[in-house]
């Protein structure tokens, strides 16, 4: 009866919801601002290299404007660029309008600019803006913005086109050659834009390396939304995760969160949802919703399938019948790429949401490593003191949620163990520098663990 219950909870609710999401995956975007005489500019680009390396053009993108470098690289509207962030020196990157990072040597494994998208991993825009057409020889494009938000207003928002230009020599490319500028007034979801712009760049360039970009930004710099022309993979998924993870309740009263969307683009694909109960009081029930109207338990991979640019919400449910904390996380897997993404939640009745003793005393099973970053080895310490653990592994993931190395068959002493890691995957293969997560596998209260491999 309480599933049905809630089953027809979500199937009004979804009604709703399905028909009127509010936001579309974010597209971050990286201004790098170098200098064909800055040798420093070099880590720079190795470390957005390795950014770029371990996602795709949906997820993220870098630019780059060439400023102090002559006239074949640097135009007024560069120096504009510089002027408007207050860039005083190159090497510099700004994230997504926000974060202004320095360069030098500490960013060249790109470990810094992976800790700085992190945050932007799940967020959303209220639009959604399309690259419709490019011509590479009129240096024509067309670019299209469409609001996902009913109550979001978007009134004179400044929109920058850029004209970029790949393999400029072996070791400058992503360079923009040119900017075209406009605004933006946009209300009404489904509600449309859509702007024409020819390029006319003040340097000899090269038609067959040429691609575009475009972005959204508010006035505190913020960058709303970005698009660019580069190829996208066949298969790829988004995650738009609009609320914290960490949830709380009142004790005895149903909650159901507000869903959370699996969004696929490319080909259609085939994907799976399962609910982990990592550690919880046996009172306090778990389960999950989908926006179709179907509810499900724990430790089960619900099979779901996705068109091109289709999404399927889901709702957290808890229903805590005694005061407590419940860890928890959600595995989503593309089957047609076999990469997997992991979100952890926590919920925690009212009366104890704020007691960090509780917090922390319920998350007993830990991974650490050292030293950390690493180069060839370095010894993963484990401790699980759970008697609840069964079978216990531990798994080293990717940033895309690919498992790379798995440990099983722990080895333990009074609840406590390591392990040496040479920084090779399952293949024996060397994984290259970037961040790396492990988590322990079949033990109640892990939480992930980030590992650094730098080469």
């Amino acid at each position: 009866m309480k599933y049905l219950l809630i089953t027809l909870f979500v199937i009004l609710l979804s009604g709703m919801i399905w028909a009127q999401v509010p936001y579309y995956p974010l597209t971050s975007i990286a201004e790098d601002f170098a200098s064909t005489s800055c040798t420093s500019c070099l880590n720079t680009f190795a470390g957005l290299n390795v950014v770029e390396s371990q996602t795709n053009t949906n997820n993220f993108f870098s630019v780059r404007y060439y400023a102090q470098s002559g006239l074949d690289w640097t135009f007024p509207a560069v120096e504009e660029r510089l002027s408007y962030y207050q860039v005083i020196g190159v090497p510099s990157a700004v994230f997504n309008g926000k974060d202004l990072i320095g360069g030098g040597s500490d960013v060249s494994d790109g470990v810094t600019y992976l800790n700085t998208l992190s945050p932007y991993k799940w967020s959303s825009s209220p639009v959604k803006m399309e690259v419709l057409a490019f011509d590479h020889n009129t240096l024509n494009v067309q670019i299209k913005v469409t609001m996902f938000d009913s109550t979001y207003v978007m009134t004179d928002a400044p929109i920058c086109f850029l004209l970029l230009q790949d393999n400029v020599t072996p070791v400058h490319t992503h360079a923009v050659r040119d900017i075209k500028m406009d605004i933006v007034n946009l209300t009404g979801n489904g509600n449309t834009v859509q702007f024409t712009k020819t390029f006319t760049p003040s340097m000899t360039i090269n038609p067959d390396s040429l691609w575009v970009a475009a972005f959204i930004q508010t006035g505190d710099h913020t960058i709303l939304q970005s698009v660019s022309s580069k190829p996208k993979p066949d298969y790829y998924s988004r995650i738009i995760l609009p609320f914290k993870q960490n949830l709380h309740g009142d004790l005895d009263v149903y909650y159901q969160s507000i869903p959370f969307y699996v969004w696929n683009f490319g080909n259609p694909g085939n994907f799976t949802i399962k609910l982990v109960k990592d550690d919880a009081p046996d009172s306090l029930e778990l389960a999950f919703c989908s926006t179709s109207g179907s509810c499900y338990g724990q430790n089960v991979a619900v099979p779901f399938n996705l068109g091109s640019d289709a999404y399927r919400g889901f709702f957290v449910d808890v229903t805590p019948h005694v005061s407590g904390i419940a860890h928890f996380h959600f595995e989503i897997t593309q089957i047609n790429t076999g990469t997997q993404e992991i979100i952890p939640f926590s919920f925690a009745t009212s009366d104890v949401a704020n007691n960090d003793h509780f917090a922390q005393s319920s998350l007993s099973s830990t991974i650490s490593n050292s030293p950390n970053p690493f180069r060839e080895q370095t010894k993963l310490t484990y401790r699980i003191e759970s008697k609840n653990a069964v079978n216990a592994s531990l798994e080293i993931y990717n940033i895309k949620g690919q498992i790379v190395k798995r440990f099983s068959h722990l080895s333990l002493n009074n609840g406590e163990g390591s392990l040496n890691w040479n920084g090779r995957g399952n293949d024996g293969k060397t994984l290259p520098s970037g961040i790396y997560f492990s988590r322990l596998k079949g033990v109640p209260g892990s939480k992930t663990h980030k590992i650094v491999i730098f080469r």
